[in-house]
């Protein structure tokens, strides 16, 4: 798994945890989010690629699917 790929994952528990604390509506919930989308463009931006796969099965072991799926990035988004 790359570095960029690791931070995404990183990012995904935390919006996990936000998601768990104060509810996906929340401001915390959609900062951690913006913050995914942010990732994922500075990636597109330069040309880089995630294994999205492997985040989708570790979140599937992790219980970050739905997290994954309000993102566009769930078993049918990606």
């Amino acid at each position: 798994m790359s570095a960029n790929d690791e931070v995404l994952l990183s990012l995904f528990i935390n919006l996990r945890n936000a998601a768990a604390t104060f509810g996906s509506d929340s401001a915390q919930y959609q900062t951690i989010q913006g913050t995914v989308y942010e990732h994922l463009r500075s990636m597109q931006d330069a040309g880089q690629k995630t294994n999205v796969t492997d985040a989708k099965r570790l979140a599937d072991q992790t219980g970050l699917a739905a997290d994954l799926a309000k993102l566009g990035l769930g078993s049918s988004g990606s």
